[in-house]
């Protein structure tokens, strides 16, 4: 079995970094194959119109396509592009962020070919269910927990570390990612204090916003690889905020590395991820991306931090193993290859 993985971003700096690609990786090591950008360059450009996203590879995608058995698509939204067309392999797709129930797919006839459409939860199933689609499967995503430690606490003294571990794509998500925010409510809480992991992108932009801000002496930015398990270690709490559920995945890695840590988290509501912490009290829910509820939150996670702690380690993450996960698509591959038989 060969799958070609596809992904509909441009080809980042770092590309291990980014989750999607994390994913697609982990699948390569069990079953094989490649890895592919759709998108041409480096940088997201403001006037390549997405839809001909591929057709600058044509010759290359052909040849691909008699090579492997599966085409396997990650996408930010069931975009439809018309590459999809060309292709004779079954292809499928996986989408990396939320639905919206009031933002159904647009030309839904260029997807007629797609063998199955991939949501990561059941939520999202349903959802598709109203649109019309049948051949929709859910594939909760995962994290290598073996990578992971669970540590004890940090003793919570004269300082709060956060860590946030989900960087800018586009110049837009410094404020749709509450990457302003967060640096404005540091500037007001002097005992706070947050580690940025940055993947390479708009690294001029984020100094020079830190300067601005006057936050040197309380923003870490880590531009370098390094082992998350290791600098989780020494935090108290990581974050991820969003403005709505298509800047991130529904369940991100940074926030699921970080439970697998044994830290406590704060994410936006609309995040499906959510739900679990807010049924296993492993962290706080933020509902608005505003200043003052934010400093509220973050002060509430510090006061109870010995209690969110608690709850975490009695909170079990088996079911957002990578593992889990690649056993998952394996399946779903040998099903969609016998149903090519018959």
């Amino acid at each position: 079995m060969k799958i070609a993985c596809h992904f509909t971003i441009p080809r980042p700096p770092r590309p291990e970094l980014d989750a999607a690609i994390q994913d697609g990786l982990q699948i390569m090591t069990k079953v094989g194959g490649e890895i592919n950008f759709l998108y041409p360059g480096t940088k997201a450009r403001i006037f390549f119109p997405r839809f001909m996203s591929g057709f600058q590879q044509l010759p290359q995608l052909m040849k691909l396509d008699r090579t492997v058995d599966i085409h396997h698509v990650f996408s930010n939204g069931f975009y439809p592009y018309p590459i999809f067309s060309v292709l004779r392999k079954p292809v499928i797709i996986s989408n990396v962020i939320g639905l919206q129930q009031n933002k159904p797919i647009k030309f839904p006839f260029i997807l007629r070919k797609i063998r199955r459409f991939i949501v990561p939860s059941e939520h999202d199933r349903q959802i598709m269910q109203t649109w019309g689609y049948r051949n929709v499967q859910v594939v909760i995503p995962g994290i290598d927990l073996t990578k992971l430690t669970a540590h004890p606490p940090v003793a919570v003294r004269e300082k709060f570390i956060l860590l946030m571990g989900s960087a800018p794509w586009t110049m837009e998500q410094f404020s749709t990612k509450g990457v302003d925010l967060l640096l404005h409510v540091v500037k007001e809480l002097p005992w706070l204090e947050i580690i940025f992991l940055w993947r390479g992108l708009f690294l001029k932009e984020m100094v020079q916003r830190i300067a601005a801000a006057g936050v040197q002496r309380q923003v870490t930015l880590i531009t370098e690889q390094i082992t998350v398990n290791d600098i989780l270690a020494d935090v108290h709490a990581a974050i991820l905020l969003a403005r709505d559920m298509e800047v991130v995945k529904p369940y991100p890695h940074s926030i699921l590395e970080a439970l697998a840590a044994g830290k406590p988290v704060i994410v936006s509501d609309c995040l499906q991820i959510s739900e679990f912490i807010k049924n296993t009290c492993s962290g706080k829910i933020i509902s608005t991306m505003k200043s003052e509820h934010l400093k509220t939150t973050i002060t509430a996670l510090k006061n109870r931090y010995a209690h969110y702690c608690a709850s975490i380690r009695a909170t079990s993450l088996d079911a957002f193993s990578s593992v889990q996960m690649v056993d998952d698509y394996t399946k779903l591959y040998q099903q969609i290859l016998h149903e090519k038989k018959m």
